[in-house]
């Protein structure tokens, strides 16, 4: 068998049959459906039983509730294929959609990229989209040069590089295990295919994108605000995605710049889950220089220290244990105390909020004067977009 098709299965037994009747349906028949029925408390869990009665090629594991993460992670688990693919239980697929692809896999591209169809419940026409980057094959320093520098986010489009929906690709199953592999926690779910697919689009030898578009996304009526916005661990999880990907590129400083982007955009997007609009954040709290839990001393109440004091508040990541400020006064209803006050408290990093480079040094100076080992002092104006 040369492709599995990964369904993982949650309360849809409104759009279940569609989903699966469209994959049975394939003109290229040489496939494994497995469906992961995650915990399921409607009929989901029923129809999927019945499917795997009267269709060999239909596989059926139950389990206790996961998410989509752990749903997806043990499809590829119980794959026997040398490709992988996966389709989402509330969507479906045109009928010539894995035969589009036979010639690739028979050619042994790593990673096969298609286009996407958003499909609007509330009558808006099916909208096509496709890869920023060019159709064609791309072996690995093509990728390294063409794909992979600007894959994750791109600035001017306010938008991801390369869409990492997973349900619009066909991947080796080897490259999948291994990156599931690296996901040292699954217990989130937006951004899950990004903290897959990005390690495996760079770990990848080969990689073909082509324009034409199989897979009809759902938009559901009801999803002005998706359920995962209104969490109210929603940031914390988020982390959890950012930490993945900025451990796995960390020797990358164009594509680090990218994951803060693609965070910020994200932290914002938080704002629907209170009716408000999404606004753009230009400054991210150095995560990766500072150890989750430790105890902070914010230097700086201008609008960075604020922007950073307001994503600590947020996220629970850092205890900001004092947040001082040269001109205090001002910002004494923020609760900011005098600059003197950091030698009566106990502390791990101090981090300088202030843009300016001349006056971040000079704080800089000051601190070490002081006393403070220059380990412990991080300037933001060292760390910009």
């Amino acid at each position: 068998m040369i492709l599995s098709v990964v369904v993982p299965v949650y309360n849809v037994q409104a759009y279940l049959r569609q989903c699966i009747d469209s994959i049975l349906g394939q003109t290229f028949q040489e496939i494994e459906i497995i469906l992961v029925d995650d915990g399921s408390t409607d009929e989901s869990a029923v129809i999927c039983d019945e499917y795997a009665e009267a269709d060999p090629r239909v596989k059926v594991f139950h389990q206790k509730n996961t998410g989509l993460v752990g749903a997806r992670k043990k499809g590829v688990e119980l794959s026997s294929s040398t490709y992988i693919t996966f389709v989402d239980s509330d969507d479906f697929i045109e009928k010539e959609s894995y035969n589009r692809a036979v010639d690739s896999m028979k050619e042994g591209i790593d990673v096969i990229c298609f286009g996407i169809t958003r499909y609007y419940e509330n009558e808006k026409a099916p909208k096509a989209e496709h890869s920023l980057f060019d159709e064609k094959i791309y072996q690995k320093t093509d990728m390294m040069q063409k794909i992979v520098p600007y894959m994750i986010w791109n600035e001017k489009r306010g938008g991801f590089g390369l869409d990492p929906s997973l349900c619009i690709k066909i991947i080796k199953r080897e490259l999948l295990t291994k990156s599931y592999k690296l996901l040292k926690e699954q217990n989130f779910y937006y951004a899950e295919d990004s903290a897959i697919i990005f390690p495996v689009i760079y770990m990848a030898n080969s990689m073909e994108v082509r324009y034409d578009s199989f897979y009809n996304h759902r938009r559901r009526k009801d999803e002005t605000c998706r359920p995962y916005f209104q969490d109210k661990d929603f940031l914390k999880k988020l982390y959890i995605v950012y930490k993945h990907l900025a451990d796995f590129f960390n020797d990358s400083p164009a594509l680090i710049k990218q994951i803060e982007q693609f965070f910020m955009y994200s932290v914002n997007l938080r704002k629907r889950a209170y009716g408000e609009d999404y606004e753009k954040t230009e400054h991210l709290f150095p995560f990766d220089r500072i150890e989750k839990g430790k105890r902070i001393v914010l230097y700086g109440a201008g609008k960075l220290g604020k922007t950073y004091y307001h994503q600590l508040l947020q996220i629970s990541y850092c205890e900001v244990v004092l947040w001082v400020d040269k001109n205090y006064q001002k910002f004494k209803n923020y609760g900011v105390s005098a600059v003197e006050e950091i030698n009566k408290v106990t502390y791990d990093k101090i981090v300088v909020a202030i843009e300016s480079a001349d006056v971040a040094q000079a704080v800089r100076n000051y601190l070490l004067e002081k006393g403070v080992q220059d380990s412990d002092i991080i300037l933001a104006c060292c760390l910009k977009n």
